[in-house]
């Protein structure tokens, strides 16, 4: 007998616009070939549980992507519907760009606005950043999770 789907149910406020940020992004991860993996990360196990609040939304590309991707990421998000304001651009250790931006999402009929970080990792450095807890989304590189640093 099949088992009956439940409707996945998404939280309100804050916590929705991330959760439902993240599983649009999902989508387009698995799609786009100049994304080899996705994850979110958080200084705690217990905060990538969902549904989980602001989580640091990590994406990585090979180099001859890397620009590139960095370059379409508020595209991206605008092409999964999310309005990005604020938008504020800096480069991080180890060879990676982050996003830290407002972002308003339409979830069940209302506008919802939150703050997210997003980090475009090259996979060239990806083994030589240190991490806490990391909760993998896409994986492409059927190593992901190996290479990384936890020492944080």
């Amino acid at each position: 007998m099949a088992k009956k789907s439940t409707p996945r149910t998404v939280p309100t406020g804050a916590a929705g616009l991330h959760v439902e940020l993240v599983d649009r992004l999902i989508d387009v991860a698995i799609d786009d070939d100049r994304f080899r993996a996705l994850w979110i990360e958080a200084d705690d196990r217990k905060a990538l549980r969902r549904p989980f609040g602001p989580v640091t939304i990590h994406a990585v590309a090979d180099e001859p992507d890397f620009p590139a991707l960095v370059a379409a990421i508020e595209g991206i998000l605008a092409g999964v519907g999310a309005t990005v304001k604020n938008a504020a651009w800096s480069d991080t250790n180890r060879n990676a760009r982050q996003l830290d931006a407002t972002v308003e999402l339409a979830l069940d009929g209302h506008r919802v606005e939150g703050a997210i970080r997003f980090i475009v990792e090259c996979s060239a450095f990806l083994a030589k950043r240190p991490r806490r807890a990391v909760a993998a989304l896409v994986d492409k590189t059927n190593h992901l999770i190996h290479v990384m640093d936890f020492s944080a």
